[in-house]
């Protein structure tokens, strides 16, 4: 059978050169993950777009289950006739109630 070989893929290109930069190593613990796929964003072009999508994905959902379980304890878990902006409102005043108590 005769197998018909395909030029690699510039991603492929990317991916083999990046291998081969830490292949010695391990990177320093102290690497700022930003600040290495920007320096090499023109080197590494598909592969600093794929970082810079995944480093934007928050590394916990806490807040915003926290928001969520606030929002719910201010409708007390059910439908009600509370608007948009006033459940916001009730929302932003329990989260950040430590905060307003140490004002006064």
């Amino acid at each position: 059978m005769n197998q018909v070989t395909q030029p690699p893929k510039p991603t492929d290109d990317e991916v083999e050169a990046y291998m081969k930069t830490f292949s010695t190593k391990a990177p320093p613990s102290s690497l700022d993950l930003v600040e290495f796929w920007k320096a090499r964003e023109k080197e590494y072009l598909e592969l600093s777009r794929l970082a810079f999508n995944l480093l934007a994905i928050p590394a916990t959902s806490a807040a915003v289950e926290r928001v969520f379980s606030q929002a719910g304890l201010a409708t007390g878990g059910r439908k009600c006739q509370t608007g948009p902006i006033l459940l916001e409102i009730e929302c932003l005043m329990k989260y950040n109630k430590k905060y307003v108590l140490r004002q006064k």
